[in-house]
């Protein structure tokens, strides 16, 4: 019984690695096409949107696999880590609401 409920909670990391990866990858091409979309036709709104995307999903992901390589496993690390990761976050969602108010 032991075995088989390590053998599904295994499985369910790895979907879940694999559906993170997919979704940072998805985002990546966003921010990418938003950012070619700027330099393209100089709409700050687009800028603004790779900027927000970036913010709210590739930045707290980066925070997270540096922050788990430099800070220790101790609480007060983790807890620095989660209040950066949400900060980046609300920064983020801030400068896409931004962006559907920005006129050239």
């Amino acid at each position: 019984m032991v075995v088989s409920s390590v053998s599904s909670l295994t499985t369910g990391v790895t979907v879940l690695n694999v559906l993170g990866v997919v979704a940072l990858v998805l985002a990546t091409v966003i921010v990418v096409k938003a950012i070619r979309a700027y330099q393209q036709n100089s709409d700050r709104a687009m800028l603004l949107l790779a900027s927000g995307l970036f913010l709210l999903v590739l930045a707290p992901t980066l925070v997270q696999g540096v922050g788990s390589l430099l800070v220790e496993t101790a609480m007060e690390g983790a807890i620095g880590i989660s209040i950066l990761q949400q900060t980046l976050r609300i920064a983020g969602l801030g400068a896409i609401l931004l962006s559907m108010y920005v006129h050239r």
